[in-house]
């Protein structure tokens, strides 16, 4: 049975003015099996966040069915940790690295010893260790990166969605998270959503990538991933790696393309029935 399952999903915004509304996401369908690296990437406003909060129980969709583990999602639930692109709405300036780490697990009850042996651990894997008492605005934005997926692992989620985690990083610390995500992956073997712009990062981290249409966002392509973990920077230079990156590339920009038309086609009309 697969992990996380989306059927004939449905999510359109109603706006401020009275009538108008957005549709986001139109019939998405797919699994993600458990313990699979799914990426997800598409043009911007496509939906790409919109669907990781529905999986997250952070908003509800306006038709269709989230499942996880074959049970319908309704609500935020223990087993999903999110981790949010903008990472300083999510740390708590006034808390050291390890109290902002450990934080979840002060909610849940643990423990103050339990509690900050487990965030230990986690701040080690991640490699922020002689960090604990640094305070969020002595660390840089990657630091700060490493102290918001360390506090989702010290919950041990069966599930993690990731959100443009590393879209404000610099070139050269992207690539380097991006070799550290997929050595952890390996090791870990946690089911993850991770939605990004970068087709060249969508690979390189994901064992399968779906592609999403321009909105109302839906899934166009899914794509097999074929490569060993944990995977290294040569990879990217690799036929098969070149081959599928242009693949998809084309794909997005042939869609972008016909968007663009779509645009353009839909404004002659409404001009032709304004004037008409």
């Amino acid at each position: 049975m697969a992990k996380i399952v989306l059927k004939n999903v449905l999510k359109v915004f109603n706006g401020s003015e009275k009538g108008s509304s957005i549709t986001a996401l139109e019939n998405v369908n797919f699994e993600v099996d458990d313990g699979e690296f799914v990426t997800i990437v598409g043009p911007s406003g496509c939906g790409k966040s919109s669907l990781l909060y529905l999986i997250a129980g952070l908003d509800n969709p306006t038709s269709g069915l989230i499942e996880v583990d074959g049970k319908k999602v309704e609500g935020s639930r223990k087993e999903v940790g999110f981790i949010f692109q903008e990472v300083d709405r999510t740390l708590f300036p006034w808390l050291t690295v390890l109290r902002n780490v450990a934080l979840g697990l002060e909610f849940r009850g643990h423990p103050k010893v339990e509690r900050e042996d487990i965030a230990r651990k986690y701040i080690n894997l991640v490699g922020l260790e002689g960090f604990e008492e640094s305070y969020p605005y002595q660390l840089s934005t990657g630091m700060k990166q490493k102290v918001a997926l360390a506090r989702v692992l010290t919950l041990n989620p069966e599930i993690i969605l990731m959100d443009e985690p590393f879209a404000s990083l610099d070139a050269q610390t992207r690539l380097i998270f991006q070799r550290e995500l997929s050595g952890l992956w390996s090791d870990m073997k946690k089911t993850v959503i991770f939605v990004t712009h970068d087709i060249e990062e969508s690979i390189f981290l994901g064992s399968r990538v779906l592609v999403m249409t321009p909105r109302p966002g839906t899934i166009h392509e899914s794509h097999v991933v074929d490569f060993s973990y944990p995977r290294e920077h040569a990879l990217r230079v690799s036929p098969e790696f070149v081959s599928l990156k242009s693949k998809i590339f084309n794909s997005l920009q042939a869609m972008r393309q016909g968007s663009s038309k779509n645009e353009w086609a839909n404004s002659q009309i409404d001009g032709r029935a304004r004037h008409g």
